[in-house]
């Protein structure tokens, strides 16, 4: 597929690396997780390309895009915002990926009208992680750290931020998963949860527990919302491409009838 590439400023001067497939089909917008290029979408992509408009884009300190003095996930939101605005459409679909799920649903929370619908792959769970007493010796800020290297390890890519600034946005992301689940009342389009069930991210056996308990909790919460278990680990996008590209087309159609098409 031949995308149209370009750069996008941020409100903090950062130059986002994007693409663009261009075609007339609905617009989707594809968000990474940590540490992932927007190439981690190029599988997912060509199965959509023809029937929807694929938008991609590295996030600050990523891939082709420059580098910040701030990552914190306030910043990534506001990338998110850009990105959205830039597609010349009034509501794209979201479809996120571990850090891009937390993203979509935050985004869409704050701005409902912004977009059509919301697929959240392997993220966006209300769950804890990690705590000062849970974690056995090393805490959160353990935790997160490993989780960080982790995430910076799945495709051994061009990420650019420190340990430090790593750890710290794991850190924001696990906060405020603690408290999505009150985020997902305030979304005004469809939405579907899909998660692997084989996850990973330097998580031990009590910390992959707590992940799925959270999956539950969500499931209880909001039982109006689609739940699909994905027989994949949490590379999501290049594992199983074509039931993430179902997914979007589920999530479409859903937005298609609420807006009577």
């Amino acid at each position: 597929m031949r995308w149209q590439r370009g750069s996008l400023g941020t409100v903090d001067g950062v130059t986002l690396a994007t693409r663009d497939s261009g075609g007339d089909g609905p617009a989707v917008v594809l968000l990474s997780g940590l540490g992932a290029p927007q190439s981690v979408w190029d599988r997912v992509a060509r199965l959509l390309t023809g029937r929807y408009r694929v938008i991609t884009f590295d996030y600050r300190g990523h891939g082709r895009s420059g580098t910040a003095e701030d990552y914190g996930f306030e910043r990534f939101l506001d990338d998110v915002r850009v990105v959205v605005k830039s597609c010349g459409v009034r509501a794209p679909l979201l479809c996120g990926w571990s850090l891009g799920a937390d993203l979509a649903v935050w985004h869409a929370a704050l701005y409902p009208t912004s977009c059509s619908g919301v697929l959240v792959l392997d993220g966006a769970v209300p769950a804890d992680l990690g705590s000062p007493g849970e974690a056995p010796a090393e805490g959160r800020d353990g935790l997160v750290a490993r989780a960080a290297d982790a995430l910076a390890r799945l495709l051994r890519v061009g990420v650019r931020l420190d340990r430090g600034a790593l750890a710290g946005l794991v850190n924001e992301v696990q906060q405020r998963r603690t408290a999505i689940a009150d985020a997902y009342p305030r979304l005004r389009c469809p939405v579907h949860v899909a998660v692997a069930t084989s996850p990973s991210g330097g998580y031990d056996d009590a910390g992959l527990a707590r992940w799925r308990d959270g999956v539950h909790k969500l499931q209880a919460a909001h039982p109006d919302v689609p739940l699909t278990w994905l027989d994949s680990d949490h590379a999501v996008p290049l594992r199983v491409p074509e039931r993430v590209v179902e997914l979007i087309d589920s999530v479409a159609a859903a937005a298609g009838r609420d807006h009577g098409g």
